[in-house]
């Protein structure tokens, strides 16, 4: 499950013209989706900028937008050297662990965004994914629980704590939060792929297949390929 990475650090600080307009040229190229303009943009202002965690930061945000999550964390990692509590920062390096599967190091960076500032709700989502890929779906259910708390409109919370609840056998629970999702979303996939696993678990067949017609119809293969395989 793929997590949306946040919003550019944009400087106001006073620095050079020369460089503000590589700064400012590479926040609006990453805006256009030139992700790899945006990278060159920010290599130059980096060059005579060394200690500016934005540009570092925005810089892993583009490596990140092209599945180049090596790069990315290199970047990250050096935003939060540059800024020791840049808790943005080591939220996104736990992206990129996780992205990388080293959950155990992803976790302590999702812990550490936490423990600089615990009402970021990103974090405990991405803890909580992080937990589900660990296979704790108790620790994860919690976490989702804490970012629905923070935010009750974000859908793919709901739909992380369902994934969790399917896994610890409380289906109901579980068709109860992707409805919950489809209430904010109603063309979510994922939900309707998932609800219908859970259906299917409970016995409900036809709804189960009903929920994997939607989920293909917008796109999903997994529900291509159970209703091909469970629903003839």
């Amino acid at each position: 499950m793929k997590k949306i990475f946040i919003c550019l650090f944009f400087l106001s600080a006073s620095i050079s013209i020369f460089a503000q307009d590589d700064f400012d040229k590479g926040y609006d190229l990453y805006k256009n989706k030139d992700y790899k303009g945006a990278i060159l943009a920010y290599t130059r202002y980096i060059s005579t900028n060394t200690k500016d965690e934005g540009a570092y930061f925005n810089r892993g945000l583009a490596y990140y937008a092209l599945d180049d999550y090596n790069m990315a964390l290199i970047d990250f990692e050096m935003a939060a050297k540059v800024k020791v509590d840049y808790y943005k920062a080591y939220y996104q390096i736990g992206l990129c662990k996780e992205e990388l599967k080293q959950y155990n190091e992803a976790l302590i960076n999702y812990t550490i965004s936490i423990g600089f500032k615990p009402d970021y709700q990103l974090a405990y989502a991405g803890r909580g994914s992080c937990k589900y890929n660990m296979k704790d779906y108790s620790g994860s259910v919690n976490d989702y629980e804490k970012a629905i708390q923070l935010d009750p409109q974000d859908e793919s919370a709901y739909l992380g704590r369902g994934l969790s609840y399917h896994y610890l056998k409380l289906y109901a629970q579980a068709i109860d939060d992707f409805n919950k999702s489809l209430s904010l979303n109603p063309n979510y996939s994922y939900a309707y792929t998932d609800r219908g696993l859970s259906n299917y678990e409970l016995g409900n067949k036809t709804k189960a297949c009903d929920d994997w017609r939607m989920g293909a119809s917008l796109g999903s293969t997994t529900s291509k390929n159970n209703l091909r395989d469970f629903c003839k």
